[in-house]
């Protein structure tokens, strides 16, 4: 079983994102690793980066609507009362944003636009207030309509494409990329967002193509040789990835996922010394890693630690009850040291979580 498919990058810091309206700051996602309940969990199904700095997504009212497609004319002018309502329910819904109140976000972009509805940035606001509450349905139509007077803003392309990231409509996740792309090229973080997007489908050597473009342009962070690492793990290139990882730990020693997945690289090539060397810099680095408790597990089930794995999984599983692979494997150091009620279900819930592999070994372990 592949665990070099269990990592994802640690993304650095924040990212500026420029639009014809307001110059937002997206911080780009936390999270080191995948959900091992999925081997092909993508870190860009996370809606976290949308959500982070809230305070700036939205234009304020005062900004111009130059720019704007002019499909809104209504043939008659509003009330000034009803101009200045709508501003300030606007303003309300922006505090609300910010401090994460997503439904009372909701409600007084649902009243900025009932008394204007030519106020269409509020269908932006109203859009991520939506993806906070995980309405992506709705979150969706607001920031299409939001880029449909606003066709040339980057924030709605890049809304929209993380939003159908997390709906797993990944075609249309990399058309919206593309656009991205189109009004800013040069901006590393969307070719990362891209590559990703394109090992979830399969399209390896497009996902290379994309993550050698971060690479040109930031030569000196992790996330291109990381997100590289992974593309040539999906190709068996375990020279590739070593390489890459190295780098990764050249720039940054102390990142976890990369110490996991160079310790189960050297794994694979029967170096158990400096795979466990490895592994366990990967837990001092982040004791909250479930992968790398389940690396080095799987790692002792090799040498014959078979209490060891039993440890090393059970705190994986402590971690993220959810890890398939965790069962899977304490089911095995269960059933060397004689527990084979134990060992068989662990099993059972290893294959309820999606490995098929556990009920093949169930058929040798569980008669």
């Amino acid at each position: 079983m592949k665990k070099i498919i269990l990592t994802f990058l640690l993304l650095i810091a924040l990212f500026p994102v420029i639009s014809s309206y307001s110059q937002n700051v997206y911080e780009a996602l936390p999270i080191e690793f995948a959900k091992p309940s999925n081997l092909k969990d993508n870190p860009y199904l996370d809606l976290s980066p949308l959500l982070k700095q809230s305070d700036q997504l939205v234009p304020s009212i005062e900004h111009s609507n130059s720019g704007q497609k002019n499909y809104n004319e209504t043939g008659k002018s509003l009330q000034n009362n009803s101009v200045e309502s709508a501003n300030i329910y606007y303003e309300k819904a922006n505090d609300a944003l910010k401090g994460k109140n997503y439904t009372l976000a909701i409600y007084n972009f649902d009243k900025a636009l009932n008394q204007n509805p030519d106020l269409n940035q509020a269908y932006f606001g109203r859009g991520i207030a939506y993806a906070g509450i995980n309405e992506l349905d709705h979150a969706l139509k607001d920031i299409i309509t939001f880029s449909y007077f606003f066709p040339d803003n980057l924030d709605g392309h890049l809304i929209q494409a993380r939003i159908y990231s997390a709906k797993q409509n990944f075609d249309r996740a990399i058309f919206e990329y593309g656009k991205t792309i189109e009004l800013i090229g040069n901006e590393y973080s969307f070719y990362d967002e891209r590559g990703w997007i394109y090992i979830e489908i399969g399209k390896y050597m497009e996902a290379m193509k994309d993550f050698n473009k971060v690479i040109l342009l930031q030569p000196q962070i992790v996330d291109g040789y990381f997100g590289r690492s992974r593309v040539k793990s999906e190709l068996n290139d375990n020279i590739g990835v070593i390489n890459d990882l190295k780098k990764v730990l050249e720039i940054n020693p102390e990142h976890s996922m990369a110490n996991n997945n160079l310790g189960w690289s050297y794994f694979m090539k029967g170096n158990t010394k400096d795979a466990l060397a490895f592994i366990n810099k990967a837990i001092l680095y982040r004791s909250d890693n479930y992968v790398a408790y389940d690396s080095r597990g799987e790692v002792k089930l090799k040498l014959g630690d078979y209490k060891g794995t039993i440890n090393d999984s059970s705190k994986a599983l402590e971690l993220n009850p959810n890890s398939s692979n965790s069962y899977y494997i304490r089911a095995q150091a269960k059933y060397k040291l004689g527990d084979k009620t134990g060992a068989c279900e662990d099993l059972s819930k290893s294959g309820e979580l999606g490995n098929e592999e556990a009920y093949t070994l169930m058929k040798t372990y569980c008669q």
